[in-house]
């Protein structure tokens, strides 16, 4: 019985860790989304607009990787929007919205997106500078992931920052409960330790990670 409980949770846990796992999307998914939207346009009457009235193939594109479709005599642009929402996060929506000629000059918000259920994705980039590198871009399904890693990697950097001009914090506590160090106590806190110093002018150091008490 306790084998089979065991069993059991094991394989909730691994359903969770999938469930978890899966918020963090692949190229592969966001393809597969952008397909099967244009699959769709396409199946409702939409066409691909790849020649010109006199034959001529565009040659020329958008920097959003727009693709143009027509319908009943109107041209549209399909495609990914995309919004910044810090120096690192962004937000893709994927959007149809009528055509124009001037898109540079036009934002998101600026035109009506013809898609009721947009799919949508928030990406985290690790300041690549526009350098490209498969292991530091990350695509999520949701904000809160993306703002989540943006937030994480700003304390780390603010933390490297701090750690890297040495600053020393000084105070002094009352009471403590090392041997020679009972009163009035100056506590210096370093890097990787804590240095007391008794109104004897007597030192020791208590390693921050096991709590280990250093003599001298």
């Amino acid at each position: 019985m306790k084998k089979r409980l065991v069993t059991t949770f094991k394989q909730q846990t691994n359903i969770q860790g999938a469930e978890v796992k899966n918020m963090k999307l692949s190229g592969a998914e966001i393809n597969k989304a952008y397909s099967e939207q244009l699959a769709k346009l396409l199946v409702d009457g939409y066409t691909l607009v790849v020649a010109r009235d006199n034959g001529s193939l565009k040659s020329e594109k958008t920097i959003r990787e727009m693709v143009v479709l027509e319908k009943e005599g109107k041209q549209y642009e399909f495609g990914f929007w995309y919004e910044g929402l810090n120096r690192n996060t962004g937000k893709y929506t994927l959007s149809l919205v009528e055509f124009d000629k001037h898109p540079l000059k036009r934002e998101i918000s600026d035109s009506e997106n013809l898609l009721e259920t947009p799919f949508i994705y928030y990406s985290y980039t690790f300041g690549l500078e526009g350098i490209y590198h498969p292991y530091k871009y990350f695509a999520f399904s949701t904000e809160e992931e993306a703002l989540e890693l943006y937030e994480k990697r700003k304390q780390r950097k603010e933390y490297r920052e701090w750690a890297g001009q040495h600053i020393v914090n000084t105070f002094k506590v009352a009471k403590t409960n090392y041997k020679g160090f009972k009163k009035d106590v100056t506590v210096e806190s370093l890097r990787y330790s804590y240095k007391l110093t008794n109104k004897n002018g007597r030192e020791c150091y208590v390693q921050k990670e096991t709590g280990r008490v250093n003599f001298y």
